[in-house]
């Protein structure tokens, strides 16, 4: 019997850029949330009424813990993140009002316990809702079983962030702007512990749980490190599932100079070519074909007109 897919998790871009910070137990909350929101436009819209309860059996499946870790996970997230709240920073200018540059909410406007049944019903504070129900436009979205083995929230915060940008494969992320975005301005003020703390650990996990492979560099400004410079892109395991693509497609050229353990480049290592975003979450496009296949004829319709030019 086939194995189910595991469930999808579908968040605004601007949700995924926005500055928040929260525990693992409240984060791996708010992914089993997720799994309970269907975004697509036929499904019922969830409103700040709409109860999202929450099992500790669900838990537990979804993460992989005992019933009781995922009991008591439920009842200390479910606790905390009743505090928790977000600030989503909008572009310039915002589309719905112009005069609005950020707004802070609370994830939850309200919780109900039901020890009974091992549950507590959630009900989303009604800000949050537009970045996680009736998605259209940019959004982001991936599979949790790339992130549920995690337990770093910089590694899921991390993971998140890549996925959005994956088009790119390569992104520089200004060290200032990320602390801000994780809100640890006030921590880590010694670039070695930021690494050892937050950049490592999260960069170790993605290479050894997700789907994608991350390396990166540091970039300074004078003597200081003033940004970080991020590679990455599918595993080959991850490739070699897309019908027709080589095998090593998003892989990039070795440097020579790399250690990979330490999961750092050079920042002259190469360009690389990207694979499309529908890939990551197993969207079919173009009338049921694969994005990967699409891209794949793409290339050989290129190939086909060089070939064309050099024989004319």
């Amino acid at each position: 019997m086939k194995k189910p897919a595991s469930p999808l998790i579908a968040k605004s871009n601007l949700l995924v850029e926005s500055a928040y910070k929260l525990t693992l137990a409240e984060q791996r909350l708010l992914l089993a949330v997720a799994t309970e929101i269907d975004t697509h436009p036929d499904k019922p819209t969830v409103t700040g009424e709409t109860p999202i309860e929450i099992t500790a059996g669900a838990i537990g499946g979804l993460f992989t813990l005992p019933t009781k870790e995922a009991y008591e996970l439920l009842q200390d997230a479910a606790d905390r993140l009743y505090e928790r709240s977000v600030i989503i920073e909008y572009p310039d200018p915002n589309p719905d009002d112009p005069d609005v540059t950020r707004t802070k909410t609370r994830w939850v406007s309200a919780i109900s316990y039901l020890p009974a049944r091992g549950s507590v019903r959630l009900y989303l504070a009604p800000k949050i809702i537009p970045y996680m129900n009736k998605l259209s436009g940019e959004f982001t979205r991936y599979r949790l079983q790339y992130v549920a083995p995690m337990t770093s929230v910089y590694a899921i915060r991390l993971y998140e962030l890549l996925i959005k940008w994956q088009m790119t494969g390569e992104r520089e992320v200004k060290i200032d702007w990320l602390k801000k975005q994780f809100m640890i301005e006030d921590r880590y003020n010694e670039l070695c512990d930021l690494r050892k703390r937050v950049i490592q650990p999260a960069v170790d996990q993605i290479n050894e749980h997700s789907n994608l492979w991350v390396k990166y560099a540091q970039k300074k400004a004078g003597r200081k490190v003033v940004a970080l410079q991020f590679q990455f892109g599918l595993k080959d395991s991850e490739t070699k599932k897309l019908s027709g693509l080589p095998a090593k497609a998003s892989r990039p050229r070795q440097d020579p100079g790399l250690a990979p353990e330490q999961g750092r480049l050079a920042l002259n290592s190469p360009a690389w070519q990207p694979v499309p975003a529908d890939v990551l979450a197993d969207r079919p496009n173009n009338g049921g074909r694969s994005a990967a296949v699409g891209h794949l004829d793409a290339m050989k319709a290129s190939l086909g007109a060089a070939r064309g030019n050099k024989n004319g």
